[in-house]
């Protein structure tokens, strides 16, 4: 890739990476909110949900984070865009949509597909 785009991608993913950075804080601040009462909430059921529901985005996040840091160190590597399976290239395009994309689209279904089948079974 050549390197104003791969200059193009890290600026992409380093401002993923504040952004989401800043949304784990905003929800780590909630969380906490929650657990001292200090949210005007009602029940404990209702307390109980929106806990589960701030720990499961922070998941996400967190995981959306490491696969930042991953595709940031693969520029630095000059691995970046390179598919994981195939180690064919990641089309740009889909590296607009998801900059921190570790598969190409066929790998990616095909993956999805097998761990389909593999929770079905």
């Amino acid at each position: 890739m050549e390197k104003d785009k791969l200059q193009y991608f890290k600026e992409k993913l380093l401002t993923l990476r504040r952004d989401l950075a800043e949304q784990v804080k905003a929800s780590s601040r909630f969380g906490r909110e929650i657990d001292e009462g200090t949210l005007d909430s009602g029940d404990k059921a209702s307390d109980t949900y929106l806990k589960q529901m701030v720990f499961d985005r922070g998941e996400n996040e967190s995981r959306q984070l490491e696969l930042i840091e991953s595709a940031l160190m693969k520029i630095r590597d000059e691995d970046y865009g390179i598919c994981e399976e195939c180690m064919g290239p990641i089309p740009e395009k889909r590296l607009e949509i998801v900059p921190y994309a570790k598969y190409c689209v066929r790998c990616k279904e095909e993956l999805e597909k097998k761990e389909t089948k593999v929770s079905q079974d």
